[in-house]
């Protein structure tokens, strides 16, 4: 006789339930593992993209916003006012000796009274090609798209050394009429040096990050 207060003894095991739930399981950890994956894979491009502006940042492309393409014009024509201020006599020759002076005495260096004069040139025509250097940086970033992808490299090139050089012609003219400052070709000449320094330096920086996605499409 069967004993009621025992549980019937089954036939067989309940494994398709139990087999439908480690499935699902498995199928949810796979989305979260996916889901994860997508999330890093975001956050690494939106740090390379707010990692600060390159060289390769400065080349005009063909959706580029009206607004920063008007912010970059003004940036422009801002660092040509302070080109123009540097070329007053508030910057004459005699203040920025002083200003190097106070600079090495600062820092605790100690410079000999011959060779002062000699590094006092070098910086201040270091200057000039690091100022026209930047000025033919913004120059191009300020170009419409149209003009810079129609006309290739090279017309970009050409353009903006140009105008850079050309300003810096009407900026030696100019320091003819200031006090304690004269025109000088040789200046003319560094500047437009330095401003063709940088395009090349954009453009090399450009094709080599053009080179490593191609090298990196490529491995995908």
């Amino acid at each position: 006789m069967a004993n009621p207060f025992t549980r019937p003894r089954q036939v067989g095991t309940p494994a398709a339930p139990k087999r439908e739930r480690l499935e699902s399981v498995t199928q949810l950890l796979s989305n979260e593992g996916h889901r994860t994956e997508h999330l890093r894979s975001e956050a690494s491009c939106g740090s390379e993209r707010s990692g600060g502006l390159s060289l390769a940042d400065l080349w005009p492309t063909e959706t580029e916003p009206k607004s920063q393409l008007i912010l970059w014009r003004i940036s422009t024509v801002v660092w040509a006012a302070l080109i123009f201020l540097l070329s007053t006599a508030t910057f004459s020759a005699v203040t920025t000796g002083w200003l190097l002076a106070r600079a090495f005495a600062f820092v605790h260096v100690t410079v000999s009274p011959a060779a002062f004069p000699v590094v006092h040139v070098a910086c201040r025509k270091l200057a000039h090609l690091t100022e026209y250097g930047i000025f033919s940086l913004l120059l191009c970033r300020s170009l419409a798209a149209k003009l810079s992808l129609g006309g290739g490299r090279q017309r970009v090139f050409w353009c903006v050394v140009a105008a850079a050089a050309a300003y810096s012609l009407t900026d030696e003219f100019h320091q003819r009429f200031v006090p304690g400052r004269h025109a000088s070709v040789a200046d003319c000449a560094i500047d437009s040096a330095g401003a063709a320094l940088a395009m090349l330096l954009a453009f090399g920086y450009r094709r080599f990050v053009s080179d490593r996605e191609d090298d990196e499409g490529d491995l995908t």
